[in-house]
């Protein structure tokens, strides 16, 4: 009993770790969609979402996205689905401004993993829209813009930038823009090597238990 109790509180322990931190860059991988090697998919090993590469719906409106039938395994990212994931590039809420060469690092792998849309040495951001983000709770169908850039200043220094789409205004349904796509996502199954092992290593303790019961 005492073995199950403490399996249970490692898992509990883990659950609770995977959905109230905020993602981190060593979390998210490339995983592949449509062809082996296109990379299209980002996958957040912290809350076990896939999210659509940006450059597949760049261009296209809220209301474009939701009428193709290309994306239907997918959905809409939520505000807090995004806020936690642009975390992985800098910490923060609402908008977030750094010189800091970690947080530079960061938000360059970011963009490299969901999408450039500018990639002239100067500039290089990976920004979009989602019908689940409105901008502070608006009521008339005003969504927010979520993005990741990062930039090169005066000073020649470079300077990593991030925006959650709830202090970002404002993009309508039917806005569009060639650089900005959509944050599509959907739930995975991923396999956590360490939940398997320890479900292994509790089955593999009942069956010793039950041996020694019979013994």
């Amino acid at each position: 009993m005492k073995h199950i109790t403490l399996f249970t509180t490692i898992l509990s322990l883990l659950f609770i770790t995977s959905v109230s931190h905020a993602a981190l860059i060593s979390e998210l991988s490339s995983r592949d969609y449509l062809t082996v090697g296109d990379g299209l998919i980002t996958y957040d090993s912290s809350t076990g979402l896939e999210w659509l590469d940006l450059t597949l719906t760049r261009g296209n409106s809220i209301v474009d996205t939701e009428a193709s039938t290309y994306f239907a395994d997918f959905r809409w990212a939520t505000n807090t689905e995004i806020e936690d994931i642009l975390d992985a590039a800098i910490l923060g809420t609402g908008y977030r401004d750094s010189t800091a060469g970690a947080d530079v690092a960061n938000a360059t792998a970011f963009i490299a993993l969901f999408a450039t849309s500018d990639q002239s040495q100067d500039r290089r951001i990976a920004h979009g829209t989602s019908r689940g983000a409105p901008y502070l709770l608006d009521p008339r169908d005003i969504y927010g813009l979520g993005y990741v850039q990062i930039a090169r200043i005066p000073s020649g220094l470079i300077r990593a930038q991030a925006e959650d789409p709830m202090s970002n205004c404002c993009w309508f349904a039917d806005t569009s823009d060639a650089r900005v796509g959509s944050w599509l996502v959907r739930s995975s199954v991923p396999a956590p090597p360490t939940i398997t092992l320890l479900g292994l290593g509790l089955l593999g303790l009942a069956a010793t238990r039950r041996k020694q019961m019979k013994i």
